[in-house]
């Protein structure tokens, strides 16, 4: 007699549009506390996808195959995209795919996503060369936008933070006294302090005497409205400053890879590297000062 095994039953998708089910995501993000830049990023690449099958608020998750998925990732190989901005933009919807398909929640039939394979890129730095220009005084010290920008490049050099990092960056996070700054938006959540060093902290006194003002509750660097700065407004102003010094490269995240390479030449330990970095893993930090 034939053994009889329960078979699990497959999933009972609930109808749901594709709009219902993220709107609903995404809220379910910003109660897990996760930044705006990251809801941001999500958001982005959701309306990518969306614009790409031309879905609109009442086309519904049953619409969504793995088929279509491969047929959205052939289209923007074809329009050059890196394999690793595409990878990003897999993890994106991989994981709100993956929040629809729960068992409890039941939006979507289940099934598996590729990832491209590719040839990893070197990390981005700026040259020697390029960080002196950029650490030039600036030309017109009566242009604040200038003067910002500069004291973000000696920031970044001094501490390797990143930019959402820096855009929370209030004046009372600096202690002149113990020479510390405090860091209350990390990418970790974490509150985390880190040396001020004398450098910085020459240039820092300037530039709140000149331009900050004595309201410890202002933004360090805000925007020229005196508001807090948007990474993506810190970002572009950055590009504009390196454009404007002669300097090809304009990420600002490849600063903080400089910050950590002049680290490990001047005989820091990786251990505290990852530390100041705000790195989970020591594997990250390795990769930057491979």
């Amino acid at each position: 007699m034939a053994t009889r095994r329960v078979k699990r039953s497959t999933v009972d998708v609930k109808k749901i549009t594709i709009e219902e089910a993220h709107n609903e995501y995404i809220k379910e993000l910003r109660v897990r506390n996760l930044s705006e830049d990251t809801i941001r990023n999500y958001n982005t690449t959701y309306k990518l996808f969306m614009d790409f099958f031309e879905f609109d608020d009442e086309s519904t998750l049953s619409e969504i195959t793995q088929s279509s998925l491969y047929e959205w990732i052939g289209s923007i190989k074809l329009d050059g995209v890196k394999i690793t901005t595409i990878n990003s933009y897999i993890t994106n919807m991989k994981v709100f795919f993956k929040w629809c398909m729960d068992e409890d929640r039941g939006y979507m039939e289940p099934f598996k996503f590729p990832k491209l394979k590719g040839q990893e890129e070197p990390i981005k730095l700026f040259s020697d060369e390029d960080v002196e220009k950029l650490l030039e005084k600036p030309r017109n010290p009566d242009n604040f936008v200038e003067t910002r920008n500069w004291v973000i490049v000696n920031w970044v050099l001094a501490t390797g933070n990143r930019g959402a990092t820096i855009a929370e960056v209030k004046i009372k996070d600096i202690d002149f006294k113990t020479k510390e700054i405090t860091l209350r938006h990390t990418k970790n959540k974490k509150a985390q302090s880190i040396p001020l060093s004398p450098a910085l902290e020459t240039i820092l006194k300037k530039y709140i005497k000149e331009w900050r003002g004595a309201n410890e509750d202002k933004y360090l660097f805000p925007g020229v409205g005196d508001e807090k700065m948007l990474t993506n407004s810190l970002r572009k102003s950055f590009a504009i400053y390196c454009r404007e010094r002669g300097v090809e490269q304009t990420n600002l995240h490849g600063l903080r890879h400089n910050f950590a390479k002049y680290w490990v030449l001047n005989g820091g330990n990786i251990f505290a590297l990852q530390k100041v970095l705000g790195h989970s893993t020591l594997d990250m930090t390795r990769r930057y000062v491979k």
